[in-house]
């Protein structure tokens, strides 16, 4: 809620820092705008923290995120779930350099038209250089490598990569599945249901394949070449 803001619609959030009341600053803000904050504020305004023990904090400020409607806390959930991939996909190409390394996972190309390859299958990688027992065509290059997108039912790297992605969920408090709670009388939903979030894999390094190009000469080009002529 204290996030730096020097634009006109600021007043609620300097009351915020000042006062540490909900009710003052959800009166100081706009009308629009601002769903995530309006949310906490509005639950904050109409409950008392109470008893200020650890897990009494820890169910008050999640019932307070109960608040936001789902589909904006999932939003935040992938917003976490991008970040930490940035953070270990710079991790792994800092450490280890643009060439693959053991523990690294890779997912070969996959071509549809080609019946006889069979579909992408996820490797690890136990020694470099190395080719994967059901490859038949291709050898894998850093092209292949991979990064999960932290989430239920994904692998981690098992070298440095990895390492740092358990790090970074460690000081958050985090573990394996990320679990979404979902309040029955907010989001119209079975009370304690839980939404499950799902990882996947991105790749690091991306090539574009199949691609068209024309020079195309720009009006501000063709207006100076006149002009020198």
């Amino acid at each position: 809620l204290s996030r730096n803001s020097e634009n006109e619609n600021s007043t609620w959030r300097h009351v915020w820092r000042r006062s540490r009341s909900a009710a003052a600053a959800l009166r100081s803000m706009p009308r629009r705008g601002f769903t995530f904050e309006r949310h906490l504020l509005s639950y904050m305004a109409s409950h008392s923290s109470g008893d200020s023990s650890t897990g009494a904090r820890d169910s008050y400020n999640r019932l307070a995120l109960l608040r936001i409607p789902f589909l904006q806390r999932l939003l935040l959930v992938r917003a976490y779930q991008s970040r930490l991939w940035n953070s270990v996909a710079t991790h792994r190409i800092t450490l280890l350099g643009f060439v693959l390394a053991k523990g690294d996972l890779i997912l070969p190309p996959y071509n549809e038209k080609d019946e006889e390859e069979p579909a992408p299958y996820l490797y690890q990688i136990e020694s470099t250089p190395e080719l994967p027992p059901k490859a038949t065509r291709w050898r894998p290059i850093i092209h292949d490598l991979v990064v999960p997108l932290f989430g239920c039912g994904v692998r981690k790297p098992r070298n440095s990569a990895g390492e740092a992605m358990r790090k970074h969920l460690q000081a958050h408090g985090l573990g394996t599945p990320v679990v979404l709670e979902l309040e029955g009388e907010i989001n119209n939903s079975v009370p304690g249901q839980v939404h499950v979030v799902l990882g996947s894999y991105r790749h690091v390094v991306s090539v574009p394949s199949a691609l068209r190009w024309k020079v195309v000469v720009s009006d501000e080009q063709q207006v100076g070449s006149r002009q020198r002529e």
